[in-house]
């Protein structure tokens, strides 16, 4: 599924469809990445840039799989709990009309998120319509077996920033 939801205050919000949204402010920064904050049913998905459209594609799997190859920042697997078995991509600020992505199942899933693209310059210069992609996001989710460990994460390509400092 293809999303470009609207960054707002640089943030996009990924949730489970029937998810009380005021939780949100639980959300706690699972690694060191800074790509996302993530409570019990949601993430915060944090951005480079603001006032925007990035290109997010949502991947629902069978089992785990590798991180994307490449120059992506990555973080997770984290746990994540679907009641609905359905998840929207949803504005920081308020709901969006673009449909939920269907999931095999509800319960527990595993999800990981890769972010790549600099978009900071040309959204302070406004020098961007659109159509054009300043970022990119890919979203992978695998169900969890019921009281599964965490699987490993597989990382390729470049480490984030903040772990390169």
């Amino acid at each position: 599924m293809h999303v470009r939801p609207l960054v707002s205050y640089t943030t996009f919000v990924l949730v489970d469809h029937d998810a009380d949204y005021s939780r949100a402010a639980s959300a706690r920064q699972p690694d060191g990445t800074g790509l996302v904050k993530l409570w019990d049913e949601g993430l915060l998905l944090h951005s480079h840039g603001n006032d925007f459209r990035p290109s997010v594609v949502l991947n629902s799997w069978l089992q785990a799989v590798p991180a994307p190859d490449g120059e992506w920042d990555v973080s997770g697997p984290h746990a994540i709990r679907l009641s609905s078995g359905r998840l929207k991509v949803r504005n920081l600020l308020e709901w969006d009309d673009s449909e939920p992505l269907s999931l095999p199942t509800d319960g527990g899933y595993w999800i990981r998120t890769a972010r790549r693209g600099q978009p900071e310059e040309a959204t302070e210069y406004g020098d961007f319509g659109p159509e054009d992609v300043l970022e990119e996001w890919t979203i992978d989710l695998w169900p969890a077996a019921d009281g599964e460990a965490p699987p490993p994460a597989p990382r390729r390509g470049r480490l984030p920033a903040s772990a390169r400092e």
